[in-house]
């Protein structure tokens, strides 16, 4: 008998816990899932959110888009003046996308980043962006009838992030946003007529946008910053193009001289194959593939080091080479690493197997 009633009181539990719970429908609230955010001057700020319409008669079907707009000097200010002039509670929860745009984001995004952090019914996984323009012209433009702005500008953002582009959303920006010896990134967007285009990586010096690098090099980054399955990379090679298709990369970090006079090595291995190239035919030069698989190495090590040069030249620490720095030295001084940075010394070292040719040779 005692088991018995042991196995129903859980179930007693949850009945009693629902019955007290306030359950609201989806037609008796307004979800916000994109919210975007424009420079005025100084003081204020604009602020633009959009919140799906559904149907009374057909509950979940999504009808059409509604869009609300305040300005104000603060967030608390400019999320009031948004709640009155809706006719439903507008909900936060379900937020997918946040918008910046440039003018904001130079000017510091930091209070606005704390405000995601601070508000637990908001996930981890929001996908933060820069805007080329205005977020409130992105977010009222109108680009499918059969999908959402909020859903069409996160699959842009996740698309990408599976193939060139580099891994990032809410947590990993505050992550390098609270680090010591690491900074932050996020895409850059632009809005054409009828789509939107990622233009670039858009870097942060805390929450300060202040460097760009345009989306033709986010590979050359992503190699450098985290391990990859997919991704393909264009080399020209004797007056033809190839299109060397990653299946595999890996990279690691080694300290070769730390912190007086700090030098890195950043090691990548990259697997790939050769799926497309501008030749009728391949050269029968057996060794080709790896005169191939040496041009690669070189262009990547090349566009690797520019690109770090042009951190180092903006004092910005994308890859994370102070924070590599403070988990393998005792004592790490933050703050002599911040005047030492500019001039350290990294060498990258790149290593490619192309494991087949996955075209007519």
């Amino acid at each position: 008998m005692l088991k018995i009633i042991y196995r129903f009181v859980p179930i007693y539990i949850s009945i009693c816990v629902l019955a007290g719970c306030e359950i609201n429908s989806i037609e008796d609230v307004a979800i916000i899932q994109i919210a975007g955010y424009d420079y005025i001057d100084e003081e204020k700020f604009r602020g633009t959110v959009s919140v799906p319409e559904f149907s009374r008669f057909e509950t979940g079907s999504t009808t059409s888009e509604k869009y609300f707009t305040a300005t104000g000097e603060t967030l608390k200010e400019i999320h009031a003046k948004l709640q009155g002039k809706s006719s439903k509670p507008l909900i936060h929860g379900k937020v997918t996308v946040n918008l910046y745009n440039e003018e904001l984001a130079e000017n510091d995004i930091s209070f606005l980043l704390d405000n995601l952090l601070r508000d637990a019914s908001i996930g981890r996984e929001v996908y933060l962006a820069v805007v080329d323009g205005s977020s409130k012209n992105m977010i009222e433009t109108e680009y499918s009838e059969s999908e959402r702005t909020a859903r069409y500008i996160n699959g842009i953002i996740k698309n990408n992030i599976e193939e060139n582009f580099p891994t990032t959303n809410l947590h990993d920006f505050s992550y390098a946003y609270n680090a010591e010896g690491m900074d932050g990134f996020l895409p850059l967007l632009k809005r054409y007529s009828d789509h939107i285009d990622i233009q670039g990586i858009a870097f942060f010096k805390k929450g300060r946008f202040v460097h760009t690098v345009p989306f033709s090099d986010s590979f050359v980054f992503k190699i450098m910053k985290e391990n990859m399955k997919r991704g393909n990379r264009k080399i020209e090679y004797e007056n033809h193009d190839y299109i060397i298709e990653n299946i595999g990369s890996g990279v690691k970090y080694h300290v070769v001289r730390k912190m007086e006079d700090p030098k890195f090595r950043v090691e990548i291995n990259l697997d790939g194959i050769l799926n497309e190239t501008t030749r009728f035919k391949l050269p029968q030069d057996p060794k080709f593939l790896t005169k191939l698989e040496g041009k690669l190495e070189k262009d990547l090590e090349e566009d690797c080091l520019n690109m770090l040069e042009e951190f180092k030249e903006k004092n910005i620490d994308p890859i994370g080479f102070g924070n590599v720095l403070k988990s393998r030295v005792r004592g790490f001084d933050y703050d002599h690493w911040k005047e030492i940075y500019p001039s350290a010394d990294i060498e990258v070292d790149v290593n490619v197997e192309i494991l087949e040719t996955g075209i007519t040779s």
